[in-house]
């Protein structure tokens, strides 16, 4: 089964006919559908359809997949193409439709560098991708989340600090017992009759 790179991948969009931006947005959702593998197959549709190669072509395209070779990159390039409406239409993939694909849009601009960001015609966010990339990168670096965690110790030492200087008392959580009993109902006596 082989795993083609992004750069691999935008080729083929390329060659299929997709242009500008578009090209980054087709190897992402390849990326995001069948991880680069050519042969990838998907049979779990809830519809009961079958996904086929880099693009996972739908089986309700029967007139695009019959008598061609959907494990052939360029042969499923052009099903694409031809799915995505000349390669500007995305919305026939749900890896699109949800957003998944953009977690692998770092990797497509990159294998990309020659496509212009003004290009992209049908995208549902019309936003700098280069900026999606490298908040994507921040937040995927564990020291970003130390810093976080470091900020909000500190804020929290201040603030206890703070209230013991200036004599506010830091009010302490309830105990299990003050909970149960709030939740708890007054018991109500019976008169024997």
């Amino acid at each position: 089964m082989p795993t083609l790179s992004a750069s691999a991948i935008a080729g083929y969009a390329k060659n299929a006919g997709v242009s500008g931006q578009n090209i980054a947005i087709a190897t992402a959702i390849a990326l995001a559908e069948s991880g680069g593998n050519t042969e990838a197959v998907n049979n779990k549709n809830a519809n009961g359809s079958t996904d086929y190669g880099l693009w996972q072509i739908n089986s309700v395209h029967k007139d695009l997949l019959n008598g061609k070779d959907w494990r052939d990159p360029a042969q499923n390039a052009a099903m694409m193409y031809s799915v995505s409406g000349g390669g500007t239409n995305w919305k026939p993939w749900s890896v699109y439709k949800s957003g998944a694909y953009m977690t692998h849009m770092g990797a497509a601009l990159a294998a990309t560098p020659d496509t212009s960001v003004g290009s992209v015609q049908n995208a549902s966010l019309s936003t700098d991708f280069t900026a999606i990339q490298n908040f994507a990168k921040m937040i995927s670096d564990p020291h970003t989340w130390l810093r976080v965690g470091m900020v909000l110790g500190g804020a929290i030492m201040l603030y206890v600090a703070a209230s013991k200087s200036f004599g506010h008392v830091i009010p302490k959580p309830p105990g299990i017992k003050n909970i149960v009993k709030a939740v708890t109902p007054p018991k109500t006596e019976t008169v024997a009759s």
